[in-house]
């Protein structure tokens, strides 16, 4: 149940990066903080339950763990990939102001 939770929380995530990849950041803050709870929560879990479940918990966290750095990865490499196109807009704007300015000083010059 839980699981199935967070593989639906972890497709709307990809989801919204996908959407919305300047929002990277937060998500990544969201996944870090979201695990960060998990873990703490199986560390309560633990000192409440038997040796048996104990180790159930462990294994069930350290399972997680990967496919969170995973996500964690890839919304990295979203945002990095926002940063870049963002430069690149940058870029392309820049030089569409030069040539609006050259424009405009040419039909004045004509006129």
């Amino acid at each position: 149940s839980s699981l199935i939770r967070l593989q639906s929380d972890t497709d709307r995530l990809l989801h919204t990066i996908e959407k919305a990849p300047d929002s990277a950041e937060t998500l990544i803050s969201e996944i870090d903080s979201t695990f960060s709870a998990l873990q703490y929560l199986g560390g309560d879990l633990k000192k409440s339950l038997d040796i048996s479940s104990s180790s159930d918990i462990d294994r069930e966290l350290k399972d997680m763990a990967s496919p969170v750095e995973t996500i964690r990865d890839s919304l990295d490499r979203a945002k990095r990939s926002y940063e870049e196109n963002e430069t690149i807009r940058d870029r392309i704007e820049k030089i569409l102001n030069k040539v609006k300015t050259f424009t405009n000083r040419k039909r004045q010059e004509l006129h």
